[in-house]
């Protein structure tokens, strides 16, 4: 059973936050007891976790697992701010000098010279502005790390355009890819499976960064832990990712209708009546052009801000021209879905017709509709 060694929180934080920690940084408990004392140099992984508060707020959790003599430790870091490339650094290095002569009281003194900075890693407190730097001097800590630069991203929007797409597109065909979207827009319940709690938390984020500018309004799980099983009998929608070890215990629960993703092997089941107002000609369209962009693409830092733009473009297609159906009377602006809907071709329009039914169509109109009233 995975322990928590050291607890780094700032003052007056709500400590019942980082109770489910152990269990999550450890979503396959094999792991430990497979654990022999001779893996020390076995590779590390990075990952990351959602908790989700009463109020729907998330707090993301950041985990650089590696491996040591004694067994496997995790630095994990809880925040408010989805900032995957600054944590990832942070926990990089925070690795690097727990595998030196440190250990895990280097990443404490680590995390001590972080707020003496006056850095609030769970908040935006301290934090540098948008596209700026701010250097922690990490002397005597570790011999080659002399600092830790913090670069803050621009915005949050930037953060889509990151390698975890590549994982998402090395793991599941671009037609399967393009499906599990409209699977999302409709708002299914959707199970993610892996041996991998890498391959899943970046997988689930990258299918979520497709929706932009749509936001998924449900349960969004990226990684599953086993005590909490049971939300995978919840009526509403979800994205729900789970070590592959737990697909057996699926067997008998009281589910209503999922879709399956094997990510290891890249497969996709669903339910044929799922698709049924799939917009076919959006649908080639956008396998075509993610198969030219995934060709073109190559190397570490390759840019994957192109297979995003696919995504957008099909949103900028349909959606162009929704200002029109905005409607100002009385100082009350409202939008005409049903006129809208019927603007377009038949085969969107059946599509439409359906996903003006789910909860983040509805949540954007309502946002665009205000902003158009204060401009009207």
């Amino acid at each position: 059973m995975p322990v928590m060694m050291f607890c780094y929180a700032p003052e007056n934080a709500n400590v019942l936050q980082y109770k489910p920690v152990p269990d999550f940084s450890f979503p396959d408990p094999q792991k430990l007891k497979n654990h022999k004392g001779n893996d020390s140099k076995e590779a590390g992984e990075t990952f990351s976790f959602v908790l989700t508060d009463s109020d729907s707020n998330r707090l993301y959790g950041f985990c650089r697992r590696y491996s040591t003599p004694a067994g496997p430790e995790v630095a994990c870091i809880l925040t408010r701010n989805p900032w995957y490339k600054v944590f990832c650094n942070m926990l990089s290095a925070a690795e690097e000098i727990a595998l030196g002569c440190k250990g895990v009281y280097g990443v404490a003194a680590l995390m001590k010279k972080i707020q003496d900075c006056g850095l609030n890693l769970s908040q935006e407190v301290g934090m540098p502005a948008p596209g700026h730097t701010v250097r922690v001097l990490l002397d005597g800590i570790h011999p080659t790390i002399p600092e830790l630069v913090i670069e803050r991203p621009i915005n949050t929007s930037s953060c889509r355009y990151d390698h975890r797409l590549c994982a998402l597109f090395k793991n599941m065909p671009i037609s399967k890819v393009v499906m599990l979207f409209f699977l999302m827009l409709t708002e299914r319940r959707i199970i993610l499976l892996s041996n991998s709690p890498s391959t899943l938390s970046d997988c689930a984020h990258a299918l979520t960064s497709l929706l932009y500018p749509f936001e998924w309004q449900h349960i969004y799980v990226p990684i599953l832990v086993p005590k909490m099983l049971d939300y995978v009998c919840a009526p509403m929608p979800f994205i729900i990712g789970m070590h592959i070890s737990m697909l057996p215990k699926l067997k008998g629960m009281p589910m209503e209708e999922v879709v399956m993703v094997d990510l290891d092997k890249g497969r996709l089941r669903y339910n044929e009546k799922d698709i049924q107002h799939l917009p076919d000609e959006h649908f080639d369209a956008m396998v075509n052009a993610l198969a030219k962009c995934v060709s073109n693409m190559s190397g570490k830092d390759a840019d994957w801000a192109p297979i995003s733009s696919v995504f957008l473009d099909f949103f900028l297609c349909v959606f162009s021209s929704y200002r029109r159906y905005v409607k100002h009377k009385d100082g009350v602006s409202t939008f005409d879905k049903e006129a809208f809907t019927r603007s377009h071709r038949k085969n969107i329009a059946k599509f439409l017709a359906e996903f003006e039914r789910s909860q983040m169509y509805e949540v954007l109109v309502r946002k665009r509709t205000q902003v158009l009233h204060v401009m009207s």
